[in-house]
């Protein structure tokens, strides 16, 4: 690993959690800059670079600004494309589709700052029934359906300000789900609420459901071709928040059953390794660290 890369997982996991950075030797903010736009991390790397720049722990004022200068950049596109989704958020409630958002928010919803988790497609899970006229809803608002594959467990809308949105049937397509899953994700919660903001909630999956999810999705990107660090914090703020209202023998099963309880145990050690996380904030699935 080299320098530029830990620098960067400390300051993601400082920025992530409101913590102010403490370095003993200077940072390459160029390489960072490059590295967290790499894993789409940028602007909560930022957060952490910022807390830097203010106790006038950080040289290179021209690079700093030059970065700030992206990161509001950023920032601002992200607020007018989540402000749009709000629209089409509350028009699936007005319309009573029965529906729930996969990632997005919801994890967003674990961060400091939300808004700096960036990304640029929202999963919508809606419930057969439903489909069609949720199909009708978007593109009623301006969305474009794209074509997608007879196995897609998913169908692909876009729109110049809302971006990408994924209408889901099921959580991972076939091939995913009988391969790598054994037909074994199925949801057994009621949808839950999450407040994002003060005056908006959405649903989301239960809490095991949703962690199930996050972790098989975190998986699906390993198998594919390879875990970002943003898949591996949004599985760790979930266990840590949830971690007293997870049903943790659901969970060991089936990561048992399907054995990736060691990946998830490894994820752990990545957490208390390099993103500031302790022990004490989850509980190891396997018998052996």
């Amino acid at each position: 690993m080299t320098q530029n890369f830990e620098d960067m997982l400390y300051l993601f996991s400082c920025g992530a959690r409101n913590l102010a950075p403490d370095f003993d030797h200077t940072i390459d903010l160029p390489g960072i800059y490059k590295l967290s736009s790499q894993q789409g991390i940028w602007c909560t790397v930022f957060l952490a670079i910022q807390k830097l720049y203010e106790k006038k722990d950080l040289t290179g004022d021209d690079q700093y600004q030059f970065c700030r200068n992206l990161f509001f950049k950023q920032i601002a596109k992200t607020t007018k494309r989540r402000e749009f989704m709000k629209h089409v958020i509350r028009e699936f409630s007005d319309h009573q589709i029965q529906y729930c958002i996969l990632k997005g928010e919801t994890l967003a919803a674990l961060y400091y700052s939300p808004i700096c988790r960036i990304s640029t497609d929202t999963d919508i899970f809606v419930k057969q029934e439903d489909r069609a006229r949720a199909d009708g809803l978007l593109k009623h608002i301006g969305f474009q359906k794209e074509a997608s594959a007879d196995t897609s467990h998913h169908e692909v809308y876009t729109h110049p300000v809302g971006g990408i949105v994924e209408l889901h049937q099921e959580l991972f397509d076939e091939v995913q789900t009988d391969l790598w899953f054994h037909e074994k994700v199925t949801l057994t919660e009621s949808f839950q609420t999450v407040q994002i903001e003060q005056e908006l909630t959405i649903p989301a999956l239960g809490i095991t459901d949703g962690l199930i999810f996050t972790a098989l999705h975190a998986i699906q990107h390993f198998l594919f071709a390879g875990t970002g660090i943003k898949q591996l914090m949004d599985m760790l703020l979930y266990l840590r928040c949830y971690k007293d209202r997870i049903d943790l023998n659901r969970f060991q099963e089936l990561m048992s059953y399907l054995k990736y309880e060691r990946f998830i145990d490894y994820c752990i050690e990545i957490g208390t390794h390099y993103l500031g996380f302790s022990e004490h904030d989850f509980v190891r699935l396997s018998k052996e660290k």
